[in-house]
């Protein structure tokens, strides 16, 4: 039954096993080479993850390991690497801020928070919700994503000069309280930064060497430590693992602590999605391939349960990551499965040495890692494309600079979705009428005194743009010689019970006036919303003209026709009212 459930939502319980089919010796071959590849990146960049969200360094190792090993089993997406971001990371900071340092230090909260991130995705696959983010505006992700990469840059500023500074909830209250201490500067902090940071961009330009630049500059970042720890400096080091432990996480599973995480939860999920979206989309797009939104959405939250059991953070797909693994020739998930599986290795062997690593060198690494998330061009882009993508950008980006990034991020959604409603539901009406061919053209002068006004309705005409529609037609009807109102509902979509609503008061409003509604061009879907809701009795079936695809002018014609009957007249003037951007369609 359950099965059954799942294939009629066109979800695969288990579709790696198609990656074995035609799987070759050289197909292996790439993906061991693609996994070696990946995981030297993953593994320093886990510690830098974790160390972003405020957590221990062992929550983004094991994400890295445990979200690239869990995920594929379940991901329609071949080259897709799952494990922490720098968007899901910067959020986990944000909350983690707000959250009573006794919970942070409760593992079984952390582990609570990812695990009801996983189920929100499993259960956005299993309704099929993926389509929704389709209608975000980019302007959220780059005012969001850029806020971030400034608040992450702040928060670390305290390592980079060797300060103890107090935990600043939002951008604003970190540069304060940072401010406060910079007197405190501890140079040799600044010298490993300074050094790390020499590092990270010279190899940048080596193509050889860049995708292990960041380990590099660790490994020189804790050779600097060591020489300045050997001439009597002191240097603040990074808390390293135990040797071969790795702990479960059950959740800490209480109302009040489910109740305290849900909105975070909600705003973690719709981001690790949103994110894992765009990327599994964009490497569809560089291999030909297709991939299944909502069975992505399902890989993405298994790892994430598997996340939150096994002492990991928030997991989303990771841009560097799965860039680099399309790169380096994988071909299917057998590379991610290998980069998991040597992090793990690595966590249980090597955990001990990464107390050898100084924070200030750490620090560097990730304020590095910040700065790519500021992209000019894109804010530019975003900036000058329309005012909604502009109010869209500066509210999202100045809420997350005043508030924790978890609630800025909904205000931008917020913002964007009400612009667009806006737009959608604000109809313009202009004046048209027939010309000397019989043509639908546009009327030049204003007639005075109309008998006859046709209102041309195009578009979506659902609940947000029924009370203004209504009120439009209400300002045409001002006119004390007009009598009959033709509604040319040809390109009219989306009807609701909204609509309806406002038809059946305007059909109301005119006729106890001594004026009269005439329907003209209503295709099929329009005739049966007016017939089971009872408006087409209202309107009498003599007021309602079909449309004709041979003719779209046909039934308006006859709508005239109607019109002129009404009045008792075989002349009157006309004017039509349309919308104006869909001018080349009604002519």
């Amino acid at each position: 039954m359950i099965l059954k459930f799942i294939q009629n939502l066109q979800i695969d319980p288990f579709p790696i096993r198609s990656a074995f089919k035609g799987y070759s010796f050289d197909g292996l071959q790439r993906d061991i080479q693609a996994g070696i590849t990946g995981a030297l990146l993953a593994f320093p960049q886990a510690i830098a993850y974790a160390i972003i969200a405020g957590l221990p360094i062992s929550y983004g190792i094991w994400c890295s390991a445990i979200a690239a090993l869990v995920g594929p089993l379940f991901a329609s997406s071949r080259l897709a690497i799952l494990g922490p971001t720098n968007a899901t990371a910067a959020m986990m900071l944000s909350l983690t801020l707000t959250l009573p340092p006794e919970a942070i230090g409760n593992v079984g909260v952390i582990a609570l928070l990812v695990c009801m991130v996983g189920g929100l995705l499993i259960a956005g696959a299993f309704l099929q919700l993926a389509f929704l983010l389709r209608f975000i505006s980019q302007s959220v992700i780059i005012g969001y994503i850029t806020a971030a990469g400034i608040f992450i840059i702040a928060n670390q500023s305290q390592h980079l000069f060797g300060l103890t500074v107090e935990r600043g909830i939002t951008f604003v209250d970190t540069i304060k309280k940072t401010g406060i201490h910079m007197a405190e500067t501890e140079w040799p902090a600044v010298v490993i930064a300074v050094v790390t940071f020499a590092f990270l961009i010279l190899l940048k330009k080596s193509p050889r060497l860049k995708n292990l630049r960041v380990a590099i500059s660790l490994l020189v970042a804790s050779g600097v430590a060591y020489l300045l720890a050997e001439n009597g400096f002191s240097v603040h080091m990074v808390d390293p693992l135990p040797f071969g432990e790795w702990p479960l996480t059950p959740p800490a599973i209480s109302m009040s602590t489910f109740t305290l995480l849900f909105g975070p939860a909600m705003a973690m999920a719709f981001l690790a999605a949103l994110e894992n979206t765009v990327m599994t989309k964009t490497i569809a797009s560089s291999t030909g391939t297709n991939v299944n939104p909502n069975q992505e959405l399902l890989s993405l939250g298994f790892a994430n349960l598997a996340s939150g059991f096994t002492h990991g953070m928030v997991a989303s797909t990771s841009p560097v990551r799965s860039t680099l693994n399309l790169n380096t020739g994988a071909v299917s998930q057998v590379s991610s499965m290998l980069n998991g599986v040597l992090c793990i290795g690595g966590a249980l062997l090597l955990g001990p040495a990464i107390g050898y690593l100084p924070k200030a060198g750490v620090a560097a690494v990730v304020v590095n890692v910040a700065l790519a998330l500021i992209k000019p061009e894109r804010i530019r882009v975003a900036w000058k494309s329309t005012s909604s993508d502009a109010i869209t950008l500066a509210t999202t980006f100045g809420s997350a600079l005043l508030l924790p990034l978890h609630i800025a991020i909904f205000i931008g959604v917020a913002t964007s979705i009400a612009l667009f409603l806006k737009k959608a539901s604000a109809p313009q009406l202009v004046e048209y009428g027939f010309n000397d061919e019989g043509q639908l053209a546009e009327v030049e002068n204003q007639r005075a005194n109309p008998r006859i006004s046709i209102i041309h309705a195009e578009g979506d005409l659902f609940f947000g743009a029924a009370d203004l529609f209504r009120d439009e037609v209400r300002k045409v009807c001002h006119d004390p010689l007009l009598r009959i109102v033709v509604l040319r509902l040809r390109n009219a979509r989306h009807l609701d019970a909204t609509t309806i609503f406002a038809l059946e008061d305007l059909i109301k409003f005119l006729r106890s006036t001594g004026r009269d509604v005439v329907v003209s061009g209503a295709k099929r879907d329009v005739y049966k919303i007016f017939r089971d809701t009872g408006l087409l009795k209202l309107l009498d079936k003599k007021n309602f003209f079909m449309s004709s695809e041979k003719n779209p002018n046909v039934s308006t014609r006859n709508a005239l026709k109607r019109a002129q009957e009404i009045i008792g007249t075989d002349k009157a003037d006309i004017q039509i009212y349309y919308d104006p951007s869909k001018k080349k369609k009604d002519s």
